[in-house]
């Protein structure tokens, strides 16, 4: 039903054309490689203004699971889930999003890591599995249906309870056939934005591109992203790296000897194994050559405060409550 809405880069891709929506998938990596390379060559000050030029870009995948799953049939792409784990890991900061749906959402079917997404909706689930793993809580198999559901994000400490509206098909179709996508006859302003369409990929593209090469985060990468995570935090220990990077006990303890050295958590003492305490409590706070790794590393200095607010601080009420 959206097939005629101007905005769309492409045609709608139905399931049983896996291979256009591989090259589509390749497409939208492309275009995100082409932005990060012109955020380096941007001086700081003019990063927002570049960035606010961008039209975002939006790629809604429906039934993920399924479709990750025909991509992988083939031993060539077998790849594929890293390349959209590559998309969510990145694409985000220059304004290309991924809209995941599953009905089957179980951790074993999904087979990408979910840790980058943005936010998560949970309508009601049959299996606390499936909560889960959507949420990280199995509170939504206690959902009545209709609508209800669980919303989490970034900017919310657990899971917001929340009503979904629902639209028929046939009142979406009336809605479009009588919308004006007309820009000169409206009175409301746009930004101009500068944006070729995307050329249609050819299906039996011989570029490099099509043997899923993707992106292998480095260990000034993943330590940028461990800083910013670990300032919104009081404290920090070894299970906590372990289980949020998914790495070994002996690689997490050398990123804990990173950020002790880095002045960012105390030090710990001989034989004690209690947590690591996060010292930051505001940007002045951080060394210098740790914000130019941050800021090297695509993370802005409103970012860095972003992160530091998160950290949970007790007011005096709260002391004197407990």
């Amino acid at each position: 039903m959206f097939e005629k809405t101007p905005h769309m880069l492409s045609p709608v891709i139905t399931a049983s054309e896996v291979e256009k929506g591989k090259q589509w998938i390749l497409n939208l990596r492309k275009i995100m490689e082409q932005r990060l390379k012109e955020l380096e060559s941007i001086d700081e000050r003019n990063i927002n203004r570049k960035i606010h030029k961008w039209p975002s870009i939006i790629c809604v995948i429906d039934e993920f699971p399924t479709f990750i799953r025909r991509l992988t049939e083939e031993k060539k792409n077998k790849k594929s889930s890293k390349l959209i784990t590559d998309l969510l890991e990145r694409a985000r900061k220059v304004k290309i999003h991924l809209i995941l749906a599953a009905q089957d959402a179980t951790k074993g079917n999904i087979e990408i890591k979910t840790t980058n997404l943005g936010a998560a909706i949970a309508f009601r689930c049959i299996t606390p599995y499936d909560s889960r793993a959507i949420i990280g809580d199995s509170v939504a198999t206690a959902l009545s249906g209709k609508g209800s559901m669980y919303f989490k994000c970034d900017q919310h400490e657990g899971s917001k309870r929340l009503q979904g509206a629902y639209m028929r098909p046939d009142e979406i179709m009336d809605i479009l056939d009588n919308m004006n996508f007309d820009i000169s006859n409206t009175k409301g302003t746009f930004d101009e934005l500068s944006f070729e369409p995307i050329s249609r990929p050819k299906l039996h593209d011989t570029e490099p591109d099509s043997d899923f090469s993707f992106h292998e985060e480095t260990h000034v990468e993943k330590l940028a992203k461990m800083i910013i995570w670990l300032l919104g935090k009081d404290n920090i220990s070894n299970k906590q790296i372990k289980d949020e990077y998914k790495m070994g006990y002996d690689k997490a303890n050398i990123f804990l000897k990173e950020l002790e050295d880095a002045a960012l958590i105390t030090r710990q003492r001989k034989g004690a194994k209690l947590s690591r305490i996060v010292i930051p409590q505001k940007i002045e706070d951080i060394p210098a050559n740790i914000i130019n790794l941050l800021n090297e590393n695509g993370y802005s200095n409103a970012e860095i405060i972003k992160a530091l607010n998160k950290k949970s601080i007790l007011t005096d009420t709260q002391c004197k409550t407990d």
